[in-house]
């Protein structure tokens, strides 16, 4: 890893996660089935989800503290780079609306799907 570079964890260890949900919960933001860590400097500072093949469902949480704007955009563009090298053909993130990255998404390339209020359920 460069020094001082966010990067993605390949899993989320148990520990990471229950400091994941602390982390997030303090910046007001939801942990949905975290499947990649993100570090910067060795300390974890956000997730992804990546979910099914065609059209994975990616949720995440970057943190504002500790992350700069371009990072960010680096952040999720590897994201996008896994999921495409991974066979899929679309890819989907639900962003909520306080969400910084919300009004950035349509100059992503990004197209709304409408608005939803969306469930999870722990079983």
């Amino acid at each position: 890893m460069i020094e001082g570079f966010a990067y993605l964890g390949r899993s989320m260890p148990k520990e990471d996660y229950e400091k994941l949900l602390e982390l997030a919960k303090a910046d007001k933001h939801g942990v949905f089935v975290p499947t990649h860590p993100i570090y910067k400097k060795g300390e974890l500072v956000g997730y992804f989800s990546i979910g099914q093949q065609y059209a994975p469902i990616v949720f995440a949480w970057l943190s504002t503290k500790d992350l700069k704007a371009r990072e960010s955009l680096s952040l999720v563009n590897m994201v996008e780079n896994h999921v495409y090298l991974n066979g899929a053909q679309h890819i989907c993130f639900p962003i909520p609306k306080e969400s910084p990255f919300y009004e950035l998404m349509e100059s992503l390339g990004y197209k709304s799907a409408g608005d939803y209020t969306f469930f999870v359920k722990q079983l």
